[in-house]
């Protein structure tokens, strides 16, 4: 009898992960959309992308500018990297040793 508990315990164990894992993985694209290569790894980083663009053109992210302008720790940033969006991506940020 407890041997059949048992195994029975085992089998809804096996199907509730199985239901729970397949829930939330179903219909969600695989991730990265592009490579996560190392440094280390042979061949330059992101070498699935086109030359002349960033990892990040065509996404959907945007910065939420304050007033239209960077924040204070971003602003060196926005300025050297020619847009927002890559500077909130990219950095560097500067926040006078207090961590980031």
């Amino acid at each position: 009898q407890f041997f059949k508990f048992l195994l029975i315990m085992k089998f809804t164990t096996f199907i509730l992960t199985a239901i729970v894992n397949s829930e939330l993985t179903l219909g969600q694209p695989s991730f990265p959309p592009y490579t996560q290569q190392c440094r280390d790894d042979a061949g330059p980083p992101f070498v699935d992308d086109a030359p002349g663009t960033l990892y990040h053109d065509g996404s959907a992210a945007f910065p939420v500018l304050k007033d239209g302008s960077c924040a204070n720790p971003i602003q060196s940033a926005c300025s050297s990297r020619g847009d927002a969006k890559t500077a909130y991506l990219e950095g560097p940020l500067q926040c006078n040793g207090n961590g980031w």
